[in-house]
């Protein structure tokens, strides 16, 4: 699928230039244009708040100040998008980042998000954090960690493969990415009397595509989340590129799973469908 528009989330967070930053690397990569949301309500709120009124008061506080500032972002999103050449427009909204998100990005080919926006998982506001917003969205997400500088994206390329609808989503979703990429390994999952079996259909699908993979692994049922990070750790990758939530999301969350896990723990940039 060709990456023509890129839906980019931008709010008052610490995150957000790094997903600013990433985002202009892709659009100037596809030739796609940019839309940017600029979120004026706050999509997390200090522990430190409490009550009903505080909590009232703090987000309306938060999203005055946001609303303020909304036209000097826009001419800063302009300035660095001209000087890149990137074809963009921005929308300011007040609203469930999620909510907002998912409706717009049937419009988009990409949703650049962070990951919890550098806030621990207590300190959200419910309903605002991506992998919610995985279960949402009809686009792929681009999940980026929370560091202070992220490398190119797109170079080097892991799919975590299993044989499910969820799987050929995220591939199908990121044949533009895998088309440019300089490396792109194959690890897979499947289980013990099927080794293999679907990586070489995987690759052979790929193949048709002019995506030459090379398979690194194929990782038994257990510790798999674990395994698929050690190795995207080790090889430098700079992209992850896996399905999301094959089971419910309630069951990954009380008893684990492998989306849950690389939610947790990636220190990697992710795309993700589901």
């Amino acid at each position: 699928m060709a990456i023509k528009t890129i839906l980019l989330h931008l709010a008052p967070d610490d995150s957000r230039q790094i997903r600013f930053d990433a985002a202009i690397d892709m659009a100037q990569r596809f030739d796609a244009h940019l839309h940017v949301v600029y979120m004026t309500q706050p999509a997390h709120m200090p522990a430190a708040v409490t009550g009903r009124g505080a909590s009232y008061a703090y987000i309306s506080e938060a999203t005055a100040i946001a609303r303020e500032k909304a036209d000097e972002v826009s001419a800063w999103v302009g300035e660095h998008c001209d000087a890149a050449n990137v074809s963009w427009d921005m929308d300011v909204i007040e609203g469930d980042h999620n909510k907002i998100l998912a409706d717009l990005g049937h419009y988009a080919d990409l949703i650049v998000v962070s990951k919890g926006h550098g806030q621990a998982p207590d300190d959200h506001v419910g309903m605002q954090r991506p992998d919610d917003l995985l279960l949402m969205a009809t686009a792929p997400l681009l999940i980026l960690p929370n560091l202070p500088k992220i490398p190119p994206i797109g170079r080097r390329v892991m799919i975590a493969w299993k044989d499910t609808r969820e799987a050929a989503r995220v591939v199908r979703d990121s044949l533009a990415i895998l088309k440019q990429a300089d490396q792109v390994f194959v690890m897979t999952g499947d289980q013990p009397h099927k080794r293999f079996q679907s990586a070489g259909s995987l690759i052979t699908y790929l193949g048709r595509h002019g995506i030459q993979p090379q398979q690194v692994s194929d990782v038994a049922e257990h510790r798999v989340g674990e395994v698929i990070l050690s190795y995207a750790e080790d090889e430098a990758i700079d992209l992850l590129i896996m399905g999301a939530y094959g089971r419910p999301r309630w069951r990954e969350v009380i008893w684990g799973g492998v989306t849950h896990h690389v939610l947790s723990h990636a220190q990697r940039p992710l795309l993700m469908s589901h």
